[in-house]
């Protein structure tokens, strides 16, 4: 996931990229929300299992 900015016709603009290719800024956004909500879940089982040890 990356974010492109660049300067073109005289003013600045965004391009979102996913997986290789560009992406509108919905799409970018709901995959990265999914994306850091996976990392979380991934996170939270690993601090239940350090609670399970103390």
């Amino acid at each position: 996931m990356e974010v492109r900015r660049y300067h073109e016709g005289g003013h600045n603009r965004i391009a979102y990229f996913a997986d290789g290719e560009r992406v509108s800024e919905g799409i970018f956004k709901r995959r990265y929300v999914r994306a850091l909500e996976a990392e979380l879940d991934e996170l939270h089982g690993k601090l239940a299992k350090i609670y399970e040890l103390i």
